[in-house]
């Protein structure tokens, strides 16, 4: 009887592990990764891109629409903007980017 719960305690010791380290996986790579879906913008917004989810990457000619403008994302209150280096199509080198959003 013992040797059957120290098992079953093995297995929940590693499910509870498992899931954690996926969270942190999914979290690292959200940080680390551009996302598919996120509007991304050069420092002086003069050029924003995005891609559609498994599209390719292109630039956006009006952001937003009338009566908003565009704002970086930090994640939270820690500032990390998950700025990245980005290749769009029509561009020679690699756009560095950061997520911006449209706000009111």
């Amino acid at each position: 009887m013992q040797r059957e719960m120290g098992s079953l305690d093995r297995q929940g010791w590693f499910v509870f592990g498992a899931t954690v380290a996926l969270v942190v996986f999914a979290g690292v790579t959200s940080v680390l990764l551009p996302q598919q879906g996120v509007v991304y913008c050069t420092e002086n917004f003069g050029t924003c891109i995005f891609s559609a989810p498994r599209g390719n990457w292109r630039v956006l000619d009006t952001p937003c629409s009338a009566g908003q403008s565009l704002r970086f994302v930090s994640l939270g209150g820690l500032q990390i903007r998950r700025c990245h280096s980005i290749r769009v199509t029509g561009f020679s080198t690699a756009l560095s980017v950061c997520p911006a959003a449209c706000w009111k």
